[in-house]
């Protein structure tokens, strides 16, 4: 037993383990499909400032309806990426 507890104080010391107290926050999913959607070469922040552009007469007021507004132009792109994706494995 002894040696036991000589060698977690031996692994525990040399930085072996990194304990944390505060938890890590979760990725949420649409920041994870971002950063696919930005690895396949798809510019998202492009993307939305076209939509903002093309779209001058409406005002986004809260950040609730900017962040609904960036999940719905990243869920349709992941989808048309997946598409594009299946049609040509499929061809």
């Amino acid at each position: 037993m002894d040696t036991r507890l000589r060698f977690l104080g031996w692994y525990l010391t040399e930085g072996n383990v990194h304990v944390c107290i505060r938890p890590k926050p979760k990725a949420e999913v649409y920041d994870l499909i971002e950063e696919l959607l930005r690895a396949r070469g798809y510019l998202v922040d492009r993307d939305l400032l076209m939509r903002a552009v093309s779209v001058p007469h409406r005002t986004v007021v809260s950040r609730d309806g900017f962040e609904e507004d960036r999940r719905r132009m990243l869920r349709d792109a992941f989808l048309e990426m997946l598409r594009t994706e299946l049609d040509q494995a499929s061809d």
